[in-house]
């Protein structure tokens, strides 16, 4: 059995998957907070250029 999230936010986690097992990877603590990516406790903000 699955957890259960608001469309909404699983639609705002898609484009930060990459990102999530790129930094987990590298050894990094990665969770998310509702929509939000947190990277080592710190919210993981895209650049220009980057999604």
């Amino acid at each position: 059995m699955g957890v259960q999230i608001p469309k909404e936010i699983s639609d705002a986690r898609k484009p930060l998957y990459d990102v999530m097992r790129r930094a987990k990877e590298s050894g990094k603590n990665v969770k998310f907070n509702g929509p939000t990516l947190c990277i080592n406790g710190s919210q993981y903000k895209a650049t220009m250029g980057q999604q």
